[in-house]
């Protein structure tokens, strides 16, 4: 020790000072050396407590619908309201509330609806089997049209005054053949449209389905399939952190947030892509390419997501999907949410913005929900107006929608059945049971113009 303090004071002041400044500065690369690896390790822990948060309010969101949930699941509910299409395409692809219209009212494939509406009401009683449906047609070229329909586990019972007065029964299994057999056939023929599917209760027209209802609780779908496989996938997460910030708009201001990208296994972005699609569109979509998908997460100085983007290129369809999500709520993050969506096919690039806003109140949920295509101009193309009554489970939907095969708005609502679903047992005529002379009573007031 007092040789290197004799040596010390044998060096110049010059040495001394380079001495002493190379030591510091091997000491602050050793610091800013150890502090990059104590923020590297810190960072995952970090997103991983931010989406733990945004886990929460998503699970907090899926009980709202709860009620609504049980109010389906109850199956004495009844539904009434109204649709008007200014157009409507008969050929429409999806697996949505009108291909379920259209497999209920099948002629409706047979009819141009465009300019049409319907005054409706649904029921059903899902333990006692029994369904109900009144509907009031305007339809352009053909004008007004009534049907009232009862099904049963056994039967099918039709009215429609503008063809007969009495109530028409028939079971409900093996319809078709039923027909062909009858000498209603020796009438009509195939002029006589016929569903593709013999009625059901189970498959009863009544909106929205539960599945569907399910889908917009996705983050607890999420939690369901993978349960037991979480900490394993989180460790194949690659968590990195952006030298750049990115400037959010939280409440009011611009606040710069903190960036990290994280290295998703392609597994998780193609069952996240698969179960937000309607089923029909999902079906052709090919593999996401390449081994991960990167998603970048936009912190705020509290550790709260504000801003959630990906891009991702699916083989087969040559489609690329980016999106950009933007946690805007204040009290509830989700209450309000900005997605700007574009999808590139091909050379042709086509931008959305999807707005939804929550509001809450003692009783009741409001939510409004808007999507809109972004071309030079703002088109909007859906509005979604939706009441849930957090006690009953009652609900009211409004809705205006603005496609290239669809052009309607109507309003439905929800609520439970209250009192219970009557079945005509007088006044009805077995239809595909009817003998010659029977036939020939019920022809004559049978009204065969409609199927001219």
């Amino acid at each position: 020790m007092k040789g290197i303090e004799k040596k010390w004071k044998q060096w110049s002041a010059w040495k001394r000072i380079v001495l002493l400044l190379l030591a510091g500065t091997a000491v602050i690369l050793g610091m800013t050396a150890g502090l990059r690896i104590w923020d590297r390790g810190r960072q995952k822990p970090r997103v991983l407590a931010a989406l733990k948060r945004l886990t929460e309010e998503a699970l907090e969101q899926r009980e709202t619908f709860e009620p609504l949930l049980r109010l389906i699941e109850d199956g004495d509910i009844e539904q009434e309201g109204y649709v008007n299409f200014e157009q409507l395409d008969a050929d429409m692809g999806g697996k949505n509330h009108i291909d379920r219209w259209k497999n209920g009212l099948f002629w409706m494939e047979q009819i141009d609806m465009t300019a049409s509406s319907i005054q409706y009401q649904f029921a059903l009683e899902k333990d006692e089997q029994k369904y109900f449906n009144k509907a009031d047609y305007q339809i352009a070229g053909i004008g007004g049209l009534q049907i009232e329909q009862y099904l049963t586990k056994e039967k099918l019972i039709v009215r429609i005054p503008q063809i007969h007065s009495s109530y028409l029964r028939m079971n409900s299994d093996r319809i078709k053949e039923q027909y062909r057999d009858s000498l209603l056939y020796t009438m009509l023929g195939e002029k006589l449209i016929l569903p593709k599917e013999d009625p059901s209760v189970e498959g009863a027209v009544i909106f929205p389905a539960e599945e569907e209802l399910e889908k917009i609780n996705i983050v607890p779908a999420f939690l369901e399939e993978y349960a037991g496989r979480l900490p394993e996938l989180w460790r194949q997460i690659l968590v990195e952190k952006e030298s750049e910030t990115k400037q959010i708009w939280v409440n009011g201001s611009y606040e710069n947030c903190s960036v990290f990208r994280l290295s998703v296994p392609r597994e998780l972005a193609e069952w996240y892509i698969r179960c937000g699609l309607p089923e029909k569109l999902a079906e052709g979509i090919g593999s996401v390419c390449g081994e991960t998908v990167d998603l970048f997460l936009s912190l705020d100085d509290n550790n709260v997501i504000r801003c959630v983007e990906a891009k991702a290129e699916l083989e087969g369809i040559k489609t690329t999907i980016q999106a950009a999500c933007y946690l805007k709520g204040n009290e509830h993050l989700l209450d309000q949410v900005q997605i700007d969506l574009s999808v590139g096919v091909l050379t042709e690039e086509i931008p959305f913005r999807i707005d939804f806003q929550r509001r809450h109140e003692p009783e009741a949920e409001f939510f409004n929900l808007s999507i809109s295509q972004l071309n030079l101009e703002k088109s909007e193309q859906v509005r979604i107006y939706f009441k849930l009554d957090l006690v009953t489970g009652e609900s009211v939907i409004e809705y205006n929608i603005n496609l290239p095969g669809m052009v309607s708005d109507g309003e439905h609502v929800l609520r439970h059945l209250d009192q219970p679903i009557e079945v005509p047992d007088k006044e009805v005529v077995d239809i595909f049971e009817l003998d010659v002379i029977e036939f020939l009573k019920f022809s004559r007031d049978f009204n065969f113009a409609l199927f001219q």
